[in-house]
């Protein structure tokens, strides 16, 4: 975040997106300035619906809107923020009084921060950018010393060139909020391996190679289980219907991958 002081009296403008659902959109294309009302990004968690997209920049303390804009239902948070941060930076300080400007994490990106000279800012560092997983890796031991206990860690750097400070936070509660998360996708991800094995389990192949290399690539795959006592087994096939006769050998054979399953839980 840029540096103030935090003893004096500043005006904050909270940068939000909103979306209002349309369930029967009329498309008008290749006309600029329109609104085009389609599926997008849902907030609401509702990815089949149409919707429009609604930016405001509100004060901070009726939360009154000061800046507002119509956007695309598919448009971009990134690509809006960074527009109206080098649209109109200048018009929310000298209009509107507005000296540190809060968003979401997309508001962090290198082109936007450049654009945002002149006005402080406190956003959510991505956990997809690199610089800030590693100082996550350096400053964990630290913080979760007693993992019982909320504790933070300030650090300095300077980010597509502008000057910032970190505030990296652990607690308790955002442990078990993740720890959580992490057994919910561990178990889908194990339940979707358990399945495609099952699949491959019931597949036929022509030989006893085919059905090696199906099992390798298979398993070079695997995140969290792993195959054990994997075995190929040839099975007889005739090639006419009905029951074959006693004593008749097989026309062919094919060949299908046993074994079992493991979790690495």
């Amino acid at each position: 975040m840029a540096r103030f002081d935090g003893n004096q009296r500043r005006d904050f403008g909270c940068l939000r997106r909103r979306g209002w659902r349309v369930r029967k959109p009329t498309l008008v294309r290749g006309e600029e300035g329109v609104i085009r009302i389609t599926k997008g990004y849902s907030r609401d968690h509702r990815p089949d619906l149409n919707q429009a997209v609604l930016q405001l920049v509100c004060e901070r303390q009726a939360g009154i809107p000061i800046l507002m804009q119509a956007l695309d239902g598919n448009n971009s948070d990134k690509a809006s923020f960074r527009e109206m941060a080098q649209a109109h930076t200048g018009q929310m300080r000298s209009g509107f009084g507005v000296e540190i400007l809060v968003a979401d994490s997309a508001l962090y990106t290198a082109g936007t921060l450049k654009g945002l000279e002149g006005i402080g800012w406190v956003t959510r560092v991505p956990e997809t950018l690199e610089l800030a997983c590693a100082v996550i890796r350096d400053v964990a031991p630290d913080l979760m010393a007693d993992p019982s206990q909320t504790a933070y860690r300030g650090v300095c750097t300077d980010y597509a060139g502008v000057r910032q400070r970190w505030v990296v936070v652990y607690s308790p509660e955002a442990r078990r909020r993740a720890l959580k998360t992490v057994g919910k996708r561990c178990l889908k991800q194990s339940t979707d391996e358990l399945g495609r094995f099952g699949k491959l389990y019931g597949q036929d192949f022509a030989c006893e190679a085919d059905a090696c290399k199906a099992l390798a690539a298979f398993e070079k795959n695997l995140k969290m289980t792993c195959v054990t006592d994997a075995h190929i087994q040839a099975e007889p096939r005739f090639s006419s219907k009905g029951r074959p006769a006693q004593g008749r050998g097989s026309d062919f054979f094919v060949y299908r991958i046993g074994g079992g399953m493991t979790t690495l839980l």
